[in-house]
């Protein structure tokens, strides 16, 4: 099948766990696929009044090593994937900190809507060096804006840039 097209009818139709692993699948090539599942208290505090339960259905490896790791996140209601961008992006930073990778792509949804409109992430890990107060070189990891690329998609989403993205 044609990567634009499969591309096309996945984002725009309500998250499908089948759907959306079988874009994975059709956009990058040897994917580990797998199937963590956290919930609970397994979930940082932080993050627990906006996520229900995340998986982590695989990861991919590029041709210069970097893993990016695949999510799925179910959210608490439908709002959190308009109001708590800015949450659910520190929990993408967190969670890749947590396990030492550079980026992840993932598909935040609600039952509240049976996913009719989710939002799908690409998220990379931006390090830079900055001075502490001796004047000594410190990395520092930071998400830059133009690093992070969220998508509302779904049903009632034309999902149009989506669909046009590189």
């Amino acid at each position: 099948m044609d990567n634009k097209k499969t591309i096309s009818d996945v984002l725009k139709q309500a998250f499908s766990r089948e759907s959306f692993i079988y874009l994975m699948r059709n956009l990058l090539n040897h994917i580990e696929i797998g199937d963590k599942h956290d919930s609970g208290n397994l979930i940082p505090e932080a993050y627990r009044e906006h996520i229900n339960q995340y998986w982590r259905i695989g990861k991919y490896s590029t041709p210069d090593n970097d893993e990016i790791d695949i999510l799925i996140v179910e959210v608490k209601n439908q709002s959190k994937l308009e109001r708590a961008r800015t949450t659910l992006r520190n929990f993408a930073i967190n969670r890749l900190k947590e396990f030492e990778k550079e980026y992840s792509l993932i598909a935040f949804y609600s039952k509240e809507d049976q996913g009719a409109d989710w939002r799908f992430s690409f998220i990379k890990m931006e390090h830079e060096a900055s001075f502490d107060d001796k004047g000594k070189v410190k990395p520092k990891t930071d998400l830059t804006p133009a690093k992070r690329f969220p998508f509302l998609v779904g049903e009632h989403e034309s999902a149009y840039t989506a669909c046009k993205q590189p």
